[in-house]
C-alpha cells in the first residue's frame, strides 16, 4: 500500500509540480515524493547495479560532484545531482510496483495521463486565446504551479523562453512551448502504448488529444518529431516487406505534396521560414560559442555557471547550451560528455533489445521506450532539456525504463518453475 501511494503521489503531482514548500528555493512537491522511493532502490540495488545505464549514471554523478570544485554556481550542480538521484528513485519505484501490482500501476498511469491531457487542452485553448494565457499565467496564484522564481522572471525581468510569443503556447504548466510540446508528445506515445496493452478506448482518446496538441504549441521541431518518430519506430518494428511498403508510401506522400505545391503555385508561409531562419541563426551562434569555449578548456569544461558568465561577454541576450552533449561538457567536463553519449546509447539499446522480443507485451514496452527516449534525446540536441529532460519530461522516461526493466525481468523469469512472472505479463497484455 505504501508503494502504491508514493508512486501515485510522485507521478500525479509531477504534472502541476506544486511548489508549496516554504523557503527561498523552489522545490516541487513531486520531487520530495520521489525521494520517498529511495528504499525501493536499496532493495533493488543488486538488480540495477548490473545495468550499464545505471553504472553510466553513477559515472555522471561522480563527474558532477567533482566539477563543483571549479564551479561558480554550485547550486546548479546540486540541482543536477539531486534530480539524477530522483530519476533513479522513480525508475526503481515503477519497477517495483510493476512487478508486485502491475494493474495498480496501470490505474495510476491512467490517472496521470488524464492530468497531462488537461495540460494538452490548455495548450490548444491558449493558442487561440493568448490574452487569457498572459492574464492567467502571470497571476500570483500561478506561483504554486510554476514556482515563485519563474514567475518573478516573467513579470520583473521579462525572461525570454518564448512565453510572450503569441504563436507559441505552453499551456498552463509551462512557460516554454518547446518543452511543453516535447512533454505532451512523448506522453502521447506512453498513452498509446498503454492503450494497446490495455485495449483501452479512454487511453486511445487521451493519446490522440496529447498528440494533436503538439501542433498547437508552435514548436516546429516537435511537429516534425510527432510525425517522424512513430513512422521510424514502426518501420523498425515491422517485417522487411512492411518496411518497404511504409517507405514507399512515405516517399509517395512527399512527392505528392511537392507536386501539389508546384502545380498550385503555393508558397510556404514567409513567417514560418523567417522564424525557422531566426532559430537556426541563434543555434549557430550558441554552438559557435560552445566550440570556442571547448577549445579553451576541453577537459574540465566551464563548471556550473561558467557558460552564462562567458556568454555574457559576447551578447546581452543569454542563451543556454541548447545541446545535450555540449550541456554535459560545459558543466562537468569531457568525461561527463562521454558518459552522456553512453547514457543515450544504453537507453536506446534497452529499448531496441525489448523491441526484438517475440513476446508481444515486452515488444510493446520496447516500442514505447524507443519512441519516448528517441524523441527526448533527439530533441535535446537542439534544445536545453538536459540529459534526462526537465522535471516533467524525466518522469516519462523513468516510467518507460521502470516498466521495461520489470517486463524484461518477468520475461526471463517465466521459465523458472512456480514463478508467476509470466502470469503477470499475460495479465497486462
Amino acid at each position: 500500500m505504501y508503494l502504491k501511494i508514493i508512486v501515485f503521489l510522485a507521478l500525479v503531482t509531477s504534472v502541476p509540480q506544486l511548489y508549496v514548500i516554504p523557503g527561498g528555493t523552489d522545490v516541487p512537491l513531486a520531487f520530495i515524493f520521489s525521494y520517498l522511493l529511495f528504499p525501493t532502490l536499496v532493495s533493488n540495488i543488486k538488480f540495477f547495479i548490473k545495468k550499464k545505464l545505471f553504472v553510466v549514471s553513477i559515472m555522471i554523478l561522480l563527474t558532477q560532484v567533482v566539477s563543483l570544485l571549479w564551479s561558480i554556481e554550485i547550486s546548479g550542480g546540486f540541482r543536477d545531482i539531486s534530480y539524477m538521484l530522483s530519476f533513479w528513485f522513480l525508475i526503481s519505484g515503477v519497477y517495483s510496483l510493476h512487478r508486485k501490482e502491475p494493474q495498480a500501476l496501470m490505474k495510476i498511469l491512467k490517472l496521470f495521463l488524464m492530468v497531462v491531457c488537461f495540460e494538452a487542452i490548455t495548450i490548444i485553448l491558449f493558442r487561440f486565446l493568448p490574452d487569457v494565457k498572459l492574464s492567467l499565467i502571470l497571476s500570483p496564484p500561478m506561483r504554486i504551479i510554476l514556482g515563485q522564481n519563474v514567475l518573478d522572471s516573467l513579470v520583473l525581468e521579462g525572461a525570454r523562453n518564448n512565453f510572450y510569443d503569441p504563436e507559441k503556447s505552453g499551456g498552463l504548466m509551462f512557460i516554454n512551448a518547446n518543452i511543453a510540446a516535447c512533454y505532451v508528445g512523448i506522453s502521447s506515445f506512453l498513452a498509446y502504448s498503454l492503450a494497446r496493452m490495455q485495449r483501452s478506448l479512454l487511453l486511445y482518446a487521451i493519446s490522440f488529444i496529447l498528440w494533436f496538441s503538439v501542433f498547437f504549441t508552435g514548436s516546429k521541431a516537435s511537429a516534425i518529431f510527432a510525425v517522424i518518430i512513430p513512422v521510424f519506430a514502426y518501420t523498425l518494428n515491422s517485417s522487411s516487406q512492411k518496411r518497404i511498403g511504409i517507405l514507399l508510401f512515405s516517399s509517395a506522400m512527399v512527392m505528392l505534396l511537392c507536386l501539389l505545391l508546384s502545380v498550385s503555385n503555393i508558397n510556404l508561409d514567409n513567417a514560418f521560414l523567417s522564424s525557422t531562419a531566426d532559430t537556426t541563426d541563434s543555434r549557430i551562434q550558441i554552438w559557435d560559442y560552445g566550440i570556442n569555449s571547448f577549445l579553451s578548456s576541453p577537459v574540465l569544461g566551464q563548471g556550473y555557471g561558467g557558460w552564462m558568465a562567458g556568454y555574457a561577454k559576447i551578447s546581452t541576450i543569454l542563451y543556454p547550451p541548447h545541446n545535450t552533449i555540449m550541456y554535459m561538457w560545459s558543466k562537468s567536463g569531457i568525461l561527463s560528455a562521454f558518459a552522456g553519449v553512453f547514457f543515450i546509447y544504453y537507453g536506446l539499446r534497452v529499448a531496441i533489445s525489448s523491441l526484438r522480443s517475440r513476446a508481444d507485451y515486452l515488444n510493446g514496452c520496447g516500442l514505447m521506450l524507443l519512441m519516448v527516449s528517441g524523441w527526448l534525446f533527439a530533441h535535446g540536441m537542439g534544445e536545453n532539456f538536459g540529459l534526462i529532460g526537465d522535471p516533467h519530461q524525466m518522469i516519462l522516461l523513468a516510467i518507460c525504463l521502470g516498466i521495461n526493466y520489470s517486463a524484461t525481468q518477468l520475461h526471463i523469469e517465466e521459465s523458472v518453475p512456480d514463478n508467476d512472472g509470466y502470469k503477470n505479463l499475460r495479465r497486462l497484455s
